[in-house]
């Protein structure tokens, strides 16, 4: 019988099945690092952030008696990693800028439209950032963000919908910007 369900690998996994953990590392692995982005901006530090979270929650897997919070739970962990390790990194180094992101899951997309949306994303608050990576890049439902973010679903949508209204205004600005140079050449 194969183990779909993430309930299903947590016990799985809690029984000794290393098969359901490697399956349960490639489905939450994307999740993970992007929450890691969200907060760090740098994909090394996100790439790290990732790993160490999920190992941290395998290791720890036996606490959690409810195979449902699998997810809010392994998310908390990569969150609190993500500002341990940016708090830690600001007092050594200082602040990273969006700027050191330099790729992204989706590697299709071109990476003139990819600086563009590099770009847009440095205009946003935390909070829409976060709501708008959760949401599109990480697919999690707005009761999942709001969970993980400490707000209700309704300012989760909400949150969602400015964010997405200042990219698209910040991505059109950017390409009339773009064509007004190209004209004036």
């Amino acid at each position: 019988m194969m183990k779909t369900s993430t309930q299903e690998l947590v016990a799985a996994i809690q029984a000794g099945d290393q098969d359901a953990c490697e399956i349960l590392v490639r489905r939450y692995y994307r999740p993970c690092y992007a929450v890691a982005l969200a907060i760090l901006r740098h994909p090394e530090d996100a790439e790290d952030v990732a790993q160490s979270s999920l190992l941290s929650a395998l290791s720890r897997i036996d606490d959690l008696r409810d195979h449902r919070q699998f997810k809010p739970w392994l998310m908390k962990i990569t969150r609190n990693r993500a500002l341990t390790d940016l708090s830690s990194r600001k007092k050594t180094q200082g602040k990273r800028s969006s700027r050191d992101i330099e790729t992204m899951p989706a590697d299709h997309i071109s990476s003139t439209l990819k600086n563009s949306l590099l770009k847009a994303l440095e205009h946003l608050s935390d909070r829409e950032r976060d709501v708008l990576l959760f949401h599109d890049l990480c697919n999690f439902k707005h009761a999942e963000i709001a969970e993980f973010l400490l707000i209700s679903e309704t300012n989760s949508r909400q949150i969602l919908f400015t964010a997405r209204g200042k990219m698209r205004a910040l991505i059109e600005s950017q390409e009339r910007g773009g064509k007004n140079e190209q004209e004036s050449h």
